[in-house]
Order: structure tokens, then sequence, then C-alpha cells
């Protein structure tokens, strides 16, 4: 089975490639999109991630690709299925998320209201802000649409 991450932006995508993340045998293959937008003679390095859908492999998966972004020295907007139920206890670790902002941070929500939870979740990096944050009312998968307005020390995206 062929899988993969998709994205649509307003904004011309000047650059994209998929991270495969670690697996067990028995997981199917994860992988997670970055892609860097232009805006306003800006470039923007974003992400869209789908992590394992058992805690302690999301937990992996995150810290692996966390690392891999470090080693590139390029810190993205991260947003989309964490699958952490409560990715807001690893911000008090700062081994974990070092050098970001969490979404429940700003605000506490629930992605998957019908089991009170939260497993979708934006990072920024440090020199962003959240602006704004919200759920849609409907259900664009099995969980709700999260929409943020972000604000960079030149900009806002």
């Amino acid at each position: 089975i062929q899988q993969g991450m998709a994205i649509l932006s307003k904004h011309p995508i000047i650059k994209s490639f998929e991270y495969y993340l670690p697996q067990a045998p028995s997981e199917e293959p994860r992988s997670n999109l970055c892609f860097d937008i232009e805006k306003d003679d800006m470039t923007y390095k974003l992400a869209n991630v789908h992590h394992a859908n058992q805690e302690d492999r999301a937990k992996i998966q995150l810290v692996d690709f966390l690392q891999f972004l470090k080693s590139r020295g390029e810190p993205r907007i991260i947003a989309g299925d964490f699958n952490l139920y409560n990715l807001t206890q690893y911000s008090q670790q700062s081994t974990i998320i070092a050098g970001y902002k969490l979404s429940t941070g700003y605000k506490m929500y629930e992605s998957f209201p019908e089991k009170n939870w939260t497993l979708d979740y934006i990072l920024i990096p440090e020199n962003y802000s959240f602006h704004h944050l919200e759920t849609t009312q409907e259900y664009v998968s099995d969980h709700l649409g999260l929409f943020a307005e972000i604000v960079s020390s030149d900009t806002t995206t």
C-alpha cells in the first residue's frame, strides 16, 4: 500500500521532501512532508506530520524527526496528527521539544472530542508566536481541523 502526505498552499511551494520515520516491523510506513513556501519575499519552512497510532511509537517518531531537523539547523513550523494524547506533558521536558512553542500552550482544545483527546498540534519555533488558534466545528477526517495564525518577528504567516 502506497501512503503519503499532501499539502495545499495559496503561496508558492519552492521546495519539498519527505522524511521517512522509523517504524517497527508491524507498522505501516509513515513519512512527514517538509515544504518551504514563499510569501512576501520571505521563505517559511513547514512540515505536515502523521505519526504512529501508538503513544510510545509516536513519541519515538517525534524525537527522531526533531533530531533530524536540528541536525540540519532548520527549525520548521510543524503541524498535524502527532498521535500523542498529551504532548503538553513533553513541553515540560526541554529535551523533547526544546526550541519550540506548543499550540496547547497558547490555547487548550480537543481535536478528537469523541474521546476528549488532543492528538493534533502545532509546534512553532521560538521566534514565532501564535496570534489566533481554533478548531473547526465539524470533522475534516476522524479529527477536527486545527487552524492558527502565526506571527513571526518580521511578518504574519
